[in-house]
């Protein structure tokens, strides 16, 4: 079993309230690059054959704070790998 733990891209700092706290273009760039770079690690792409990394390395669960720009961020990942975000385990 693994967890990755993805820190939110960069997001726009102007406003105190969090629902204005959204994804900057830069950081959506960010949160797609991610994307496509874990699904790589799940299908066990040869860029990591030379790695200690020995893929494939399935991921069931993209679960997300409350904070718009971490949902944010997890939508977008979320759509590179084919996967639904979870809110986060209340346990």
């Amino acid at each position: 079993r693994h967890v990755v733990l993805v820190r939110h891209g960069q997001y726009d700092e102007s406003s105190e309230k969090d629902e204005e706290r959204i994804l900057t273009p830069l950081g959506r760039l960010q949160a797609i690059r991610t994307g496509k770079r874990l699904r790589e690690m799940m299908d066990g792409s040869e860029s990591f054959a030379s790695s200690r990394f020995r893929g494939p390395c399935p991921i069931s669960a993209v679960r997300v704070s409350t904070m718009t720009r971490a949902r944010e961020t997890a939508e977008l990942i979320a759509a590179e790998l084919g996967l639904q975000v979870q809110d986060p385990d209340p346990d």
